[in-house]
């Protein structure tokens, strides 16, 4: 049985108003819990945000995370695209990582952000280059990552 990917609303800053914006009483243009503006497609290419997987007449309970990356370009979402500028700027703000090691912390981000099948050693390198960053900016970076990487990576980078 096959089914369909319905569109997601989602603001700027990731939280989610709708996984399914068949539900138009659920839809706004302002998130109601930070008030950024609300999309439904990638700003890059304007495909729809996939949303809930429905199957016709299968009721699944699930719950819905919002995609980090268009599946269509493959460009990030404003709530990835904030999380890495945010981490950039923390990196600016330290002396302890050389240029070399803060480019390798940042090409390491996206890995980790999705399930890959680099991503639990790739983790292990973003924790050695963690382990250098003064604690104040460490800290900062791990509360700016934690929401957007799976437990098995929280586990690697902060055990």
């Amino acid at each position: 049985m096959s089914g369909v990917y319905r569109t997601a609303q989602i603001c700027k800053n990731g939280h989610v108003i709708t996984s399914n914006t068949n539900y138009t009483a659920h839809l706004s243009n302002f998130c109601p819990e930070c008030k950024a503006e609300t999309i439904s497609a990638c700003p890059e290419c304007n495909t729809p945000i996939r949303g809930q997987y429905d199957v016709p007449g299968v009721f699944g309970v699930s719950t819905y995370t919002p995609p980090k990356y268009c599946h269509h370009c493959g460009h990030p979402f404003p709530w990835t695209e904030s999380t890495l500028n945010s981490i950039s700027e923390l990196l600016d703000m330290q002396d302890q990582l050389t240029e070399d090691e803060k480019q390798h912390f940042m090409s390491y981000l996206p890995i980790i952000f999705d399930e890959t099948p680099q991503a639990e050693v790739t983790a292990l390198k973003l924790r050695l280059l963690f382990n250098k960053l003064p604690s104040e900016i460490g800290s900062l970076a791990k509360n700016v990552i934690t929401d957007v990487i799976s437990e098995s990576i929280k586990k690697i980078l902060f055990p």
